[in-house]
């Protein structure tokens, strides 16, 4: 099942769970899929591998099931009705014969489309309420998603070069021919190919200033998407020039607006905000909402980097609206997934994953490679937050793929980062600062001062794992001094932490109270549940080594609490690890004992083999 995102495959393995617990009864189970591909992947599966019973069937399954003898009723049989003409009619024969289920022990998957799947809970609820299993399952194999994108691109590229044979060849059709491959490559994430035929349509636009105007403008939207800024900014700074030449208030705005975002992605947030307004005044000048609603999300992505998270809502709501009111799905897409942004800093990780899903499948949807790119990125992050490291990595891992088939440098190293992130939580820190010094170099290269400092601060945690003291701290010294140039307040913050982390192994206690008190500071401004819980922590085993018990205690009780809040799993480990060590200390052992068991319960849910090994040992010690 290839096609199966990983929190699918979470599904599926439930769907063979319940299949064998009613093998023994009876009961229907109900597969939503929403392509013929992913319906008859299913059908192979269930055939092949869990032994269920295919069989021809008419309108009444149930009613079939039931009263034909060849059926061998203690098979478990599938029946596949997706795109099948007469879906609904069979549906409510299901809904009418659902008493042959317990009736005539009939044990049935049942493979429909997800429209349908919906349809039989409201219009089918009594069948609906009765059924063991039911699950939406999404094809997300790109060689299905992305074909018609990938058709039409080679259509304009066939016509292109069709045209390029005749006798006779004139610029103004070879600019409409170029400009079709530029956008078709551009939806396909071909950047480097659009990049190439906007080149080329400098030529072919004979210097007419409008044309010139829209080609440097796209050449600057997709230097941005490829995560080279200072390029953009060229080039939508020239188109800038000439449509306030001519007057071309639309434009002028949407040159502004692209700047903004340049100099974002640059994390000159000063700047940003300056373009932004100065295009925003004028788009509402001109009441087009389209290019309202895209500047709100934009200034949304701003608040963001700056902490702001009340403002970054109220944009992102705005554009929200906005974008559903006129039917655009891409732009939905976009702010649903910024929201799940937002929540996602506040440690609101039950909302964040319903945004980034809900963004997900729209992207799907809309055929986006971009967007599901970032989606998977973030969904990722949350699972690596929430201790479920291997989904986490394979979420990364296929985000990571689709980056590098686009191109945007910025993406990958940001990525990167967020795989050596989850290799650090796992302890393999050698595979840790591979990652972050692939990321760090890239984002070096576009000088992506954001992804730089994270990936500074990573490699710094890293060599303070390793003992490296004086390398940790140059790296951490680093990612701080990006991380106030630009206003990053949640870098800041980590920053912060990452600096008093080894001013407390070096035992210069007062310099690691000082800086994570800082870091605490600003992370309760912002609202940062889970950099909280962590910088309370932190203070607790500072405080431990003082031999200040009571504090100490106080301390990690209220990051636990945080912690157990937000479903924090790593960072709930760490702290019942913490209080272990405060009452061995106070040589309380069996105060220690309990927590050291409930911190290995942790450990083992997450699977990292270090702690496991070293908190048994720990035990073993309490038994002699």
């Amino acid at each position: 099942m290839k096609s199966l995102l990983p929190v699918d495959k979470v599904a599926l393995k439930r769907l063979i769970s319940s299949i064998k617990r009613v093998s023994n009864s009876a009961g229907i189970l109900l597969v939503g899929v929403d392509t013929k591909k992913l319906a008859d992947e299913f059908s192979d599966y269930f055939i092949s591998q869990v032994n269920l019973v295919s069989f021809h069937f008419n309108e009444e399954i149930l009613s079939e099931l039931a009263y034909d003898d060849t059926y061998d009723k203690n098979n478990f049989f599938l029946a596949n009705i997706y795109e099948n003409k007469n879906e609904k009619i069979i549906i409510n024969h299901l809904q009418f014969q659902r008493d042959f289920i317990p009736e005539k022990k009939i044990k049935i998957v049942l493979i429909l489309s997800n429209e349908s799947l919906e349809y039989l809970k409201t219009q089918a609820g009594d069948l609906y309420s009765t059924a063991k299993f039911s699950h939406s399952f999404t094809d997300h194999s790109f060689e299905n998603s992305f074909m018609q994108n990938d058709e039409k691109l080679n259509k304009a590229l066939d016509e292109y070069e069709k045209y390029l044979k005749s006798k006779e060849q004139h610029n103004n059709i070879l600019f409409e021919l170029s400009s079709k491959i530029v956008k078709e490559a551009n939806d396909s994430g071909r950047l480097e190919l659009s990049l190439e035929y906007l080149k080329k349509s400098i030529f072919y636009a004979e210097n007419q200033k409008e044309k010139l105007s829209i080609i440097y403008a796209n050449m600057g939207v997709i230097y941005n998407s490829m995560g080279e800024y200072q390029q953009s900014i060229k080039y939508q700074r020239k188109a800038l020039k000439i449509r306030e030449k001519v007057k071309d208030n639309q434009s002028i705005a949407e040159s502004l607006d692209n700047l903004a975002k340049a100099y974002l992605s640059l994390g000159n947030y000063k700047v940003s905000l300056n373009y932004l307004n100065d295009a925003l005044k004028i788009q509402k000048q001109l009441n087009n909402k389209a290019e309202i609603a895209d500047t709100f999300q934009t200034f949304g992505s701003i608040y963001t980097s700056l902490g702001d998270y009340e403002k970054s809502l109220t944009y992102y709501s705005y554009s929200l609206k906005i974008y559903i009111e006129l039917g655009d799905k891409s732009g939905e897409a976009i702010s649903l997934g910024n929201i799940g942004v937002v929540y996602h800093n506040l440690s609101e990780m039950d909302k964040a994953l319903e945004y980034y899903k809900k963004s997900l499948l729209i992207e799907k949807q809309v055929n986006n490679k971009r967007g599901v790119a970032i989606k998977l990125g973030n969904i990722g992050i949350i699972y690596q937050q929430l201790g479920k490291f291997e989904t986490a990595l394979e979420y990364q891992l296929e985000s990571l793929n689709i980056k590098k088939e686009i191109g945007n440098k910025n993406y990958i190293a940001s990525t990167l980062s967020n795989i050596s992130e989850v290799y650090i939580k796992l302890e393999k820190f050698e595979t840790a600062l591979d990652y972050a010094q692939q990321s760090l170099k890239i984002a070096k290269d576009i000088n992506a001062q954001e992804e730089i400092a994270n990936a500074s601060n990573l490699i710094g945690t890293i060599y303070l794992k390793q003992d490296d003291t004086k390398l940790s701290l140059q790296y951490q010294n680093d990612a701080l001094k990006i991380q106030k140039q630009i206003g990053h307040k949640l870098g800041i913050a980590n920053s912060l932490e990452g600096i008093s982390t080894i001013y407390m192994q070096q035992q210069k206690y007062d310099l690691a109270i000082k800086y994570q008190d800082d870091s605490l500071k600003i992370r309760k401004k912002i609202d940062n549940k889970s950099g909280m819980a962590t910088s309370l922590n932190c203070l607790a085993d500072i405080y431990r080594e003082l031999g200040q018990f009571t504090k100490s205690i106080e301390l990690a009780n209220e990051a636990l609490s945080i912690a157990k809040e937000k479903k924090l799993i790593t960072i709930e480990a760490k702290v019942l690890l913490t209080l272990a060590q405060i009452y061995e200390k106070q040589n309380n052992k069996q105060e220690a004992k309990k927590y050291y068991l409930l911190a290995r319960h942790l450990y083992e849910a997450m699977k990292i083999e270090n702690k496991i090994i070293s908190i048994t040992q720990k035990l073993q010690e309490y038994e002699y």
